[in-house]
Parts: structure tokens; sequence; C-alpha cells
């Protein structure tokens, strides 16, 4: 029987919306804990109370035993098999199993006793949702190279003197004289990521180097192909109620970063004013 969290991977879902997906299978609130057992991302149920026992006991212990803890946890985590544990000074029992993907530990799920009897659980669907949610996590933490660079670009990370653009952006735009900035947020759709998938397929053509960014997406692509899909562009981001910022073509750094900073003025702008 195919898992129900698949669906949600192959249309790109937001990671929260992972998470509460998991919630539901599993009948019981979920916390995603990276490798440094970090609570990063909570299902939408999940117990207040439990974070601040966690808060309370952390002050309770010392260094060199909560150190110690971590370590313990880490190493359980790791077998991707799940453990039911009880802690000092924190009320709920809790189950915890490592997600592995192909092997490689990218972080555990933690689930609190919320009334159900933790031990009575399918431990082999708790494996399987482990498993899920860790290559959700992996998925939203992977980008191109193409897209690394386009993301320390926009936070102003690139060395001028360093930077050879066309090597750079070459597997993502083979082509190019002056390359732009678009960037563009949608209106009305909150959880904009889950969208990402279908954004890079309907720009393939025009750009592969695309990120999400500060509530929206930004595509770096030649000026010229730019232009020549405008017709097309414009009715994609009209149709898809998309609003759109493009900045001045350039073929320097110095220009891309100004580039985007066009972007961001002229994000209220209509497509068929682009200049």
């Amino acid at each position: 029987m195919e898992h129900p969290l698949f669906d949600l991977l192959l249309k790109g879902a937001e990671f929260s919306e992972v998470l509460d997906k998991a919630e539901m299978v599993l009948g019981n609130p979920v916390a995603f804990i990276d490798t440094a057992q970090n609570e990063t991302t909570r299902s939408v149920h999940y117990p207040r109370e439990d974070m601040e026992d966690k808060a309370y006991r952390r002050k309770q212990i010392s260094d060199e035993e909560y150190q110690k803890d971590t370590d313990y946890v880490t190493a359980l985590s790791r077998t991707g098999i799940p453990q039911v544990l009880v802690w000092p000074h924190i009320r709920r029992k809790r189950l915890i199993c490592g997600c592995l993907v192909y092997g490689r530990h990218v972080g555990g799920i933690r689930l609190p006793d919320i009334g159900n009897r933790l031990e009575d659980m399918d431990m082999d669907l708790v494996q399987a949702t482990a498993r899920l949610i860790g290559m959700a996590y992996v998925l939203r933490n992977t980008r191109s190279e193409g897209e690394n660079c386009l993301w320390n670009l926009l936070n102003n990370k690139l060395d001028a003197s360093l930077v050879d653009l066309h090597t750079m952006f070459s597997a993502s735009i083979p082509t190019w004289n002056n390359l732009c900035l678009l960037w563009f947020i949608p209106e009305y759709y909150p959880d904009y990521t889950s969208n990402l998938p279908l954004y890079q397929q309907a720009f393939a053509r025009l750009s592969t180097c695309m990120t999400n960014y500060d509530q929206g997406f930004v595509i770096l692509a030649g000026d010229e192909e730019l232009r020549s899909h405008q017709p097309q562009l414009t009715q994609y981001l009209k149709d898809n109620r998309l609003t759109v910022g493009v900045g001045s073509p350039g073929n320097t750094l110095t220009a891309l970063q100004r580039s985007y900073d066009q972007a961001r003025c002229n994000l209220q702008s209509k497509p068929e004013d682009w200049g």
C-alpha cells in the first residue's frame, strides 16, 4: 500500500505540511529533530507543554549530563529503529525514530505521548513515515549548483573579484550576453513553496536557475530569452495571479545585484509594462 506522504513529496509540499500529514497518518503529533537534536518543525497539534518541559529539564541538569543525553538520543536515532524514552522532568513519554535516507541519518522524528500507548503503535508505519519525512527534509534543503549561486547572489555572499558569471551559471543558462532577474510572488497562495515544482516546469524553457526567496521566487535568465518569451510569460503570470518585478539586464555581479534591487522596486508593476 502506498504511503499517504508520497503524494505530498511528489507535489513538492511545504515541509510543515508533510509534518501535519504525518500527524494524521500516525494519529499523534510529530516534531522533526535535526542531527543536532533541535526541533526545527512541529506538526500543528504538537503540545506546547512538551517544549516547556524540555526547557525546564535543561535548567535542572548540568551541561555534561545534557551533552551525554544528546549523544545517547543521537546514537539511538541513527539506528532508524523506533524507541520509547522516559526522561526525568518530562511529563510525557516520547517515541523517537531516526530518519534514514539511503542509509544516511538526516534527523529524526519525535512523538510525545498524548494518551495513546506509544508502545502499541505500528512501528513499521512509524519507520516508513520517518523515512519519507527525512526525504522531504533532504529535498527541501537540496539546491543545484546554479540555485546555490543564485541564492548566494541574492544574499550578497559572492565576491565580485572571484566570480566568473559565465562559468557559474553555464549549467543552468548555457548561452547569454546579459542576464536579468525576474522576481514573482503568488498573490493568493500563502503556502507558496508547495508550488515550486509547478513553477520550475512552467519556466524551464526560460531558465532552470530558480530559487524560492523572501515569500516568492527569483529566476535568473538571459535577457534575450526573457524578451522572446514575454507574451507567454505575461499570460502565464496573469492566469496564475503572480505579482512580478523585473530588473535591468547586466553581465557583471554588480549589475545583477542592481537588477535584483530594481526587481524588488518594480514588484508591483504589470508584465506588459516591462521596458
